[in-house]
């Protein structure tokens, strides 16, 4: 097989994952936005719970924003990946390819064993796997 095309389709499957992601993302806002005001449009009709209707959209905020930020994660892996796979069709710099999920499950594990440093540099590898 073609290492190439393997690369190419994953770029393509990879940008149809951000696409879902992003409208995702926007799909919990507009819920918190929406409830938020559905919430306080209640709230401004009845005088009983004054102190309690201003907290209350906080039950349905924090959960989406956990979300929402938690994508937002995922989308800057996939884009940080996205760039090396770029880089691998382009024939710049010496890769192996493992693919997405076999690339976050070692990040991950190193990750876990706290064997990662952040490297400040402009290059796209901001993390380096320590020396055991």
């Amino acid at each position: 097989m073609d290492i190439e095309k393997v690369l190419l389709d994953e770029k393509v499957s990879l940008r149809e994952e951000l696409q879902h992601l992003k409208l995702c993302q926007l799909r919990y806002f507009v819920l918190s936005i929406t409830v938020t005001g559905v919430i306080f449009g209640i709230g401004s009709k009845t005088e009983e719970l004054e102190g309690a209707m201003f907290l209350a959209p906080l039950v349905v905020i924090l959960p989406c924003w956990w979300i929402f930020f938690d994508k937002a994660k995922t989308i800057s892996r996939i884009i940080g990946y996205y760039r090396i796979l770029e880089n691998m069709v382009n024939g710049k710099g010496k890769y192996l390819y493992r693919g997405w999920e076999n690339a976050l499950s070692e990040f991950r594990r190193w990750q876990m064993e706290n064997k990662l440093i952040y490297n400040n540099t402009d290059d796209i590898s901001k993390y380096e796997k320590l020396s055991s």
